[in-house]
């Protein structure tokens, strides 16, 4: 890069970095000398990396070729002028890998003149390598370390007095090994060079080393000395000497894998006689692709950050799987699914490790009592969200919502008026409206006749009546509405916009540079979504707003947060997104666990005898359960368990994040990092469930509190980890289990669940979309109970919006109903 900026213009350098990888395998660039010293120089090279996925290496030359000295200054401050331009600052960290800060600054003295300790420059070095912290990208000088008294010891064997100085700042090694300077060592002579030279670096150096520079030549000039004891009309350079060394390097990848080290090939052009392009364009070594397991590649910024971070806290990284350039790990999850995965590489690398998610590191749990700790135990740190997808940015007017509310303030108030609207003083409303959705559904499912249905549109119905109720007292007849159908397809549209695969750019930065519709939905495709779900939820509130303006006295979650912004508590975004969390997030969890129990329990029409027999011993032949009576079955309460201990709703979770940087067990966990607990293989953990993937009730049916009442207490106490850990476990799992459990109680008996054919439906392969689902099955839905007579009109008569309770705080504590929302915040 030794001409100026309108020498290497962009065409050039993407012509080269193209034919470098095509050619020759590249991978990365190390830019030389740059002579430009404008911003330029940058924007082409991060530009020309991200068209050819190639990282870059910086340099920040000093002059050596007459140019101003402040030129020097130029280019350190043009490279932090690209870092903080906006367009360029989600990328250029992670194309640029690192930076050299001078070449061979210490042999030619840079920097100022030499007083014995070099205090100029490393001062500058200080200085420079503050600035590019925040940014992620570590700064090492270029140098030649074989420099007795000085880099190395006088003896050459330890470091000198300025290498400790210039190591103890430095991130990361860019070492020049040249046997063609030192010694005039011959090309037969040099490999022996080279090994003691690596050797060196291994024992005195301690970080990620690249040799960066390190040549020899094709032709003769007076700059090139190698073997200039023999004189300079005896130079040992030519073509055979150049393509034997460099060949040496290659054959050697063992010995360089073996001791981490990676190289580069010095030169490519504008270093005459040490390049690889000729003058004519033909190469010296044609037809010639070095292995690209022998050089050296750190696979994005996620992984150097995390490890100069945690160099300042004296931790060690957690362990990681094998990455590639700029995926980082990302390419492991394709053809299979995130539990599976994450679940193969905990039994090599350990319960907690890191997976690399393109620019992004993550922290995989794989183990509940890690969970626990850090989720609850350690919970001003754990408990935040991940703030980096723009379209959920979008969707939740700024992240107003709760389930998506980074930890603090705003979060508390918010959680506080969510409880309040919907804890436990008016939790035996809810129950009494539970009890009559569930008498409401087994009337649907008499309708079906005993004809094989697939039951998912009629336990949609359920859970969303039970929403809507809650929310604008409100509710549906049919499965098939058109509202119910509407409802879904928001839905499926709100998953797509916030699921990370909807929003790569997160993990791929350089995708920014292409447009929105190549790499993911539209921005005016997610603005139109956010206006269709305001619109929805505005004419619900216009709904509740008219009841209570004719003079209803009517009870609901819209009505309290209506008074909330009237009293100035809530801005109108707040109680949108309110209403939002509450519609949307819940309608597909609960609905996910009955389909399961359904299928589970159609696989096991024993098993349904059994639950039968247990209801008309406890109450009677005739006696159609409700929510109170559920306490009383056992068996019951352990069919619920099993399914959502073996299909978990949110398999992985919501993603939480740290709210600062921690120390884990030796391990340093930065700020802002996503947490992932993969609750689906910790309830397949075969120490705590034997025959884990078996669904076997039985292993429960001892067991007395109700799931909400273990998250309470010791984390091995807990019958499952479906509703998550630390505060943002499933809040409303009260609601959740409840209605789960009715409804779950009333069909069985009511009908035999049975399947249309002898073959028993598929409970082990699934679809993970919104939650983790089964795949589509039918039964059949056969009346054992004359359905004529259910007491629903009495039932409903009776359920009294206005009615508010005071449950005693013991009895809440022991029922287990004092986490007081929803199960999604």
């Amino acid at each position: 890069m030794e001409g100026a900026c309108d020498e290497d213009g962009l065409d050039r350098i993407n012509a080269d970095f193209a034919a470098m990888k095509s050619h020759f395998g590249a991978t990365m660039v190390r830019v030389y000398l740059p002579q430009c010293y404008t911003t330029t120089i940058w924007e082409h090279l991060l530009q020309a990396g991200v068209a050819n996925n190639m990282a870059v290496i910086l340099q920040v030359a000093w002059p050596l070729n007459g140019d101003a000295l402040d030129n020097w200054k130029l280019t350190q401050a043009s490279i932090l002028e690209v870092l903080a331009n906006s367009t360029y600052a989600s990328i250029a960290p992670y194309v640029f890998h690192s930076a050299e800060f001078g070449t061979e600054p210490i042999g030619d003295s840079d920097d100022g003149t030499f007083n014995g300790d070099y205090a100029p420059f490393i001062d500058d070095l200080v200085a420079f390598r503050a600035k590019m912290k925040p940014y992620g990208i570590p700064v090492g000088i270029s140098e030649d370390w074989d420099r007795p008294g000085i880099m190395s010891s006088t003896d050459g064997v330890g470091l000198g007095p300025t290498g400790e100085k210039i190591l103890a700042q430095s991130d990361f090694i860019h070492a020049h090994i040249m046997p063609y300077y030192h010694n005039n060592l011959t090309e037969a002579e040099s490999w022996a060079y080279i090994r003691s030279q690596v050797a060196w670096y291994k024992k005195n150096i301690d970080l990620p080393t690249l040799i960066s520079e390190t040549q020899w030549a094709w032709d003769f000039n007076i700059l090139h000395q190698g073997g200039a004891n023999l004189g300079f009309a005896k130079c040992d350079c030519g073509v055979a000497q150049y393509t034997k060394y460099w060949k040496t390097y290659d054959a050697n990848c063992p010995f360089f894998k073996k001791n981490n080290v990676g190289w580069f090939l010095h030169a490519w052009l504008q270093e005459g006689t040490f390049n690889m392009v000729m003058p004519n364009g033909s190469y010296v070594i044609p037809n010639w692709k070095p292995q690209t397991s022998s050089v050296l590649v750190v696979a994005g910024l996620g992984a150097v950050l995390f490890a100069w971070r945690s160099s300042a806290n004296n931790a060690k990284l957690l362990p990681k799987p094998p990455s590639i350039p700029f995926l980082g790990n990302m390419h492991l999850l394709l053809g299979g699914n995130p539990m599976s995965c994450f679940q193969k590489w905990g039994k090599k690398l350990g319960p907690i490790f890191r997976f690399q998610m393109g620019s992004q590191d993550w922290i995989i749990i794989n183990d509940a009592s890690i969970a626990h700790e850090l989720c609850s135990g350690r919970g001003t740190i754990y408990n935040s969200r991940p703030l980096d997808n723009k379209f959920a940015r979008i969707l939740s007017h700024d992240f107003k919502n709760l389930g998506g509310s980074k930890y603090g303030d705003d979060w508390r108030k918010r959680r506080r008026i969510f409880v309040d609207a919907l804890g436990s003083r008016r939790f035996p409303i809810y129950l009494e409206q539970i009890d009559v959705e569930a008498l409401l559904l087994i009337k649907n499912l008499a309708k079906t006749k005993s004809t094989p249905i697939d039951p998912t549109s009629y336990m949609k119905l359920l859970t969303f009546n039970i929403i809507m109720k809650i929310l604008a007292d409100y509710r549906l007849e049919d499965p098939n509405d058109p509202e119910l159908l509407e409802e879904l397809e928001l839905e499926v549209r709100l998953f797509k916009a916030f699921n990370p695969a909807g929003n790569l750019v997160a993990f791929l930065p350089f995708l920014k540079i292409f447009p929105q519709s190549w790499v993911g939905p539209k921005i005016e495709d997610v603005w139109d979504l956010r206006h269709a779900v305001e619109a929805k939820l505005q004419r619900y509130l216009d709904m509740v707003s008219a009841r209570i303006a004719n003079g209803e006295d009517i009870a609901c979650f819209c009505r309290d947060l209506l008074e909330k912004q009237q009293e100035g508590q809530l801005d109108r975004d707040e109680l949108i997104e309110l209403m939002s969390d509450t519609m949307f997030a819940g309608l597909e969890t609960s609905t996910s666990t009955l389909i399961w129990l359904t299928a589970e329990l159609a696989n096991q029409p024993e098993l349904q005898v059994t639950l039968q027999q247990e209801m008309r011993d406890v109450l009677g032949p005739d006696v159609c359960p409700k929510h109170d009576d559920t306490p009383k079955l056992p068996l019951l309460q352990s069919c619920v368990r099993e399914a959502l201990r073996l299909h978990p709703a949110g398999p992985i979770g919501l993603p939480h994040a740290t709210s600062e940087d921690d120390v884990y067990n030796g391990y340093f966990i930065p700020k802002d990092t996503t947490i992932l607990t993969n609750i689906y293989t910790m309830n397949r953990d075969p120490v705590k469930y034997p025959d884990p993937a078996t669904f076997n009730p039985y292993r429960y049916i001892d067991e007395r509190q109700s799931s909400v009442a273990l998250t309470k207490g010791k984390v091995e106490s807990r019958d499952h980890f479906a509703f998550g850990f630390g505060r943002r476990i499933c809040a409303g799992m009260h609601i959740a289990e409840a209605e789960v459990l009715a409804a779950a109680g009333a069909v069985i008996w009511a009908f035999d669940i049975e399947r249309p054919s002898e073959a028993l439906i598929d409970t082990e392969g699934f679809d993970l979309g919104l939650t983790l689902s089964a795949l589509p099955f039918k039964v059949k839905f056969v009346p054992r109970q004359n359905l004529d007579n259910l007491p629903l009109e009495d039932l409903m008569l009776s359920v009294d919006p206005r009615k508010i309770v005071d449950i005693p705080e013991k009895i809440v504590d022991r029922m287990g109903y004092n986490c007081l929302s929803f199960p999604w915040v």
